[in-house]
Order: structure tokens, then C-alpha cells, then sequence
């Protein structure tokens, strides 16, 4: 899950580089219709493309308190097994909470 947050500043060189990523993510990024879990995903359909031939993909968080985050990992989860038959994850959690895991 990539995130990306724009800083801004006072001096024209920030501006200006500022605006070479708004330039740059607007012509990389792809709208998300939805955070519910749906049957048609072909609004993720630019994972399948970033992750290319990986085995491996690492989905993290800003936070670990932000609901609509973890409404838009499980969005990637079940297109990455659905859609690109990934089968194998590992979780971040904490030793409490990775007990709960079978």
C-alpha cells in the first residue's frame, strides 16, 4: 500500500518540486472506487501491474489506528489471493494479538 502526502513549504524551490509530484502522481496513480470488499476489483487492477512477478509483497501502514486503512489492506489482500493466487502472508502483530492467528 503506498501512500503518498505532499509537504508544503515557503520557498519556490519546495514549490516547485512539490509540483513536479503532483505532476508525476497524477500521472502514476489510479482512482480506488471503493474501501468495502467487492466482487469487481478492477480498480486494483494497478497492483497487479506494480507487483509485476514478485513473490513477495509487503503491504505496511502510517499508522496502526486507521480504520480505512485496514478496509483498503484487505481490499489488496483478497485481490493479491483472488486475483493473483498469492497464498502465503505474515502479519506485523503484536505477540497477544498473533496468538488469535491459526
Amino acid at each position: 500500500m503506498a501512500l503518498l502526502i505532499t509537504a508544503s513549504c515557503n520557498n519556490s524551490t519546495s514549490r516547485i518540486n512539490n509540483n513536479q509530484l503532483t505532476i508525476w502522481a497524477s500521472k502514476n496513480s489510479q482512482k480506488i472506487k471503493t474501501l468495502e470488499l467487492t466482487e469487481n476489483q478492477d480498480d486494483l487492477n494497478l497492483l497487479k501491474q506494480i507487483a509485476g512477478e514478485a513473490e513477495v509483497v509487503c503491504l505496511g501502514e502510517i499508522r496502526h489506528d486507521i480504520h480505512e486503512q485496514f478496509k483498503l489492506k484487505h481490499r489488496y489482500i483478497k485481490y493479491l489471493v483472488e486475483e493473483m493466487n498469492f497464498r502465503t502472508f505474515i502479519l506485523e502483530a503484536s505477540f497477544p494479538y498473533s496468538n488469535k492467528v491459526y
